[in-house]
């Protein structure tokens, strides 16, 4: 179990200003569920800080991480979240590698690519219209799924809730962690859904040129060759 990901999950559910967007990282409870649940992560959070000023500064050690995850778990169960919210919890914080294989900057950078193909900031490297017939059905789901995280940075550091204070004074260099952390939950869910519309949905001979596409304004923005599951 990664700590920064068990801390990170903990420290998430517990703000205020993220409760509202649950749904958008794939759990989705009930008020009779969230609130209890949010509560016992507060209560996590503060053993875990254990009178530390910044999170920089607290036990990392496994034995720490094992009795956060052991506490986090009796949470849950107390809670009773229900099959659905338990299997996106240990996701969150798991080590379980992701199914599609690729690596989490790979799959920023098709998200990325994608939405500025979308919002027309990509102009430059036109795609033909069934491409762009594609990528709008993807939109369309992303949307129907509401996942949207261009707020998140804004709630996160506009609130002024006590907790959300006290959290951010957690990462005093880097007070938009959560949001940052909230968003990067978001692109990953993104990808997985493009990747699945990808490899279930669209012709092998459109995908691959579609793929070899993506490759071409990987090189011309950021210099990066693309490695994904049909060059292995």
């Amino acid at each position: 179990m990664k700590s920064a990901k068990l801390d990170k999950t903990v420290m998430l559910l517990s703000a205020d200003w993220f409760m509202p967007s649950w749904s958008a990282i794939g759990l989705n409870l009930g008020e009779g569920k969230k609130v209890p649940l949010q509560q016992g992560c507060r209560e996590i959070v503060k053993q875990l800080m254990s009178g530390a000023q910044q999170y920089w500064f607290i036990d990392f050690s496994l034995e720490r991480v094992a009795a956060t995850n052991a506490v986090f778990q009796a949470l849950v169960d107390r809670v009773g979240v229900g099959p659905a919210a338990f299997a996106r919890l240990s996701a969150l914080i798991g080590e379980k590698e992701d199914p599609t294989g690729i690596d989490e900057n790979t799959q920023w950078l098709v998200v990325s690519i994608t939405e500025q193909v979308l919002d027309g900031s990509l102009d430059e490297w036109p795609l033909s219209q069934p491409f762009r017939q594609i990528l709008d059905e993807v939109q369309a789901m992303w949307n129907k799924m509401g996942l949207k995280s261009d707020a998140f940075d804004l709630a996160g550091m506009a609130s002024t809730s006590a907790w959300d204070e006290y959290l951010r004074s957690c990462t005093p260099d880097i007070p938009s962690m959560l949001s940052d952390y909230a968003s990067s939950l978001v692109g990953q869910i993104k990808f997985s859904m493009l990747w699945q519309f990808f490899s279930g949905q669209v012709p092998q001979q459109q995908r691959d040129e579609l793929i070899g596409w993506y490759r071409k304004v990987a090189r011309s923005i950021d210099e990066i060759e693309l490695v994904l599951p049909v060059d292995r």
